[in-house]
């Protein structure tokens, strides 16, 4: 071979070698992308309408009532059932410069998922683009929180965080974004989660959105009641309203497992009483029992 030939063989090589590695490196940032699950389910799959909805929501919402919010608690339901009241909330915030934007997420879909599940680099994907997650954050709260982990099954397929992303990229397109799912409603382990975030978010721009329905079907009286009975826990920053009602009951002189049956009673029993078909209804229950009260 002669020794011209060399160099040029050198070269392809060494070009070969590169290709390989950024087609590696490509393969692994698409695998960090979470694509949209429910696109064209509960907001629009096109870019330029659902942008139109986002604005359109925001542009009817409530008048900004509340200086500076540092949280949201919004819905995420379908746009067309609550695509107005996410609009009142954010309008709350639309005037805020949040470098990074935190999204509790609500566990539908994985219902032997444990722990608190934070999704640690990449992207979430809309129509809209890609809402980078921030990757720094994700390390430091991962690092701190022996609870968390990065299963990403209860990402795959969950929209809670999801539907909220669109309002978020409209009115903060810089914005990176940390979304969390929590897999039990575990007093403890959220307040610990909760000390360790508030620690890491000292002295940036951040915002926090709970993602929650907060209910699903009840009568309006009743929905108004409870709604109001979960704002003032809220407001009082009070985690232990549930166990404080079992506490009361139990001050009666019930036994433990009988004020929490009375709790879940009191509340999912008529929500479920009026799904028509018995076998769902019966299914549903048995899950609320073994999910609230621990029940085998």
């Amino acid at each position: 071979m002669s020794s011209e030939r060399r160099p040029t063989l050198r070269c392809i090589g060494s070009a070969a070698l590169g290709l390989s590695l950024s087609c590696s490196v490509c393969a692994q940032t698409e695998r960090d992308i979470r694509p949209p699950a429910v696109a064209g389910q509960f907001y629009p799959s096109d870019p330029r309408q659902l942008r139109q909805a986002v604005r359109a929501c925001l542009e009817d919402a409530v008048s900004i009532r509340v200086e500076k919010p540092v949280a949201l608690v919004v819905p995420h339901a379908g746009y067309i059932y609550a695509g107005q009241i996410i609009a009142d909330g954010y309008r709350q915030v639309q005037d805020l410069d949040p470098e990074v934007v935190v999204v509790l997420g609500t566990n539908h879909t994985e219902a032997d998922f444990r722990g608190i599940s934070v999704y640690p680099r990449g992207a979430y994907r809309t129509p809209l683009g890609d809402a980078r997650i921030d990757e720094g954050l994700a390390a430091a709260v991962l690092a701190a929180d022996k609870n968390c982990n990065t299963d990403r099954r209860v990402h795959a397929r969950e929209h809670s965080v999801e539907v909220q992303l669109p309002f978020v990229q409209v009115l903060f397109p810089r914005a990176r974004i940390l979304p969390v799912f929590f897999g039990e409603p575990d007093t403890p382990m959220c307040t610990a989660f909760g000390r360790t975030l508030a620690g890491l978010l000292r002295g940036r721009r951040a915002l926090v959105v709970a993602s929650s329905d907060l209910s699903h079907y009840p009568a309006y009286e009743d929905a108004n009641r409870v709604d109001r009975e979960t704002l003032a826990a809220l407001e009082a920053l009070d985690a232990s309203a549930f166990g404080a009602k079992i506490r009361s009951l139990m001050s009666r002189g019930i036994p433990r497992h009988e004020a929490e049956k009375l709790v879940v009673d009191g509340f999912f029993v008529p929500v479920l009483d009026r799904i028509p078909f018995e076998n769902v209804r019966d299914r549903m229950m048995a899950y609320v029992e073994r999910k609230l009260l621990g029940q085998a």
